[in-house]
């Protein structure tokens, strides 16, 4: 459904030459299965990520495999052309039944890297472009504060700084 809606919507906008007609479709999707705006983009990412894997889809459509390892055949082949993502998807696929989402995952990289050697270079580089730092509400009350897509050596140095200051309030009578 969410790929018919993308489709649509696409294909509205190019019809009436407007491309504002095919940006909100992850709006759509939130209000329609009253999700966030970032989890419905992230559906309408994965849903369009697997129509170009006709295997996975109907693997999951059968229920040898859930939506969490979909997500992950999704995710790690989106950036491989689609040819060789399905050849990739359909190595693993026998196999992801009986694998952890972490398992599948491991072999998909391995396999992507073989296929293209840059491209964990090229993934690190597209992801860059997406850092960002989250704050959100635990179920406690208390809050968690996290840094997506940071260099690793400056989140290495963010953890060690941090840790130190905690050590330094902790050692000074502060709680928790």
């Amino acid at each position: 459904a969410i790929v018919a809606l993308s489709r649509r919507r696409s294909a509205q906008a190019r019809e009436r030459q407007n491309e504002h007609l095919s940006e909100h479709i992850g709006d759509e999707i939130a209000a329609a299965l009253t999700l966030t705006g970032q989890t419905a983009n992230g559906l309408h990412g994965d849903a369009l990520d697997l129509a170009r894997l006709p295997e996975v889809h109907a693997s999951l459509a059968d229920g040898r495999i859930d939506w969490p390892k979909a997500g992950v055949f999704a995710r790690e082949l989106r950036a491989v052309p689609a040819a060789a993502a399905r050849d990739i998807a359909a190595a693993v696929l026998p196999d992801a039944p009986d694998m952890t989402t972490a398992q599948i995952r491991g072999a998909l990289r391995r396999l992507v890297l073989a296929f293209d050697p840059d491209a964990a270079q090229q993934r690190k580089a597209a992801a860059a472009r997406d850092t960002e730092v989250v704050v959100w509400t635990e179920t406690s009350g208390n809050a968690a504060l996290a840094g997506r897509e940071l260099p690793e050596a400056d989140a290495l140095a963010v953890d060690r700084r941090l840790t130190a200051l905690a050590r330094w309030l902790s050692d000074r009578g502060a709680e928790g």
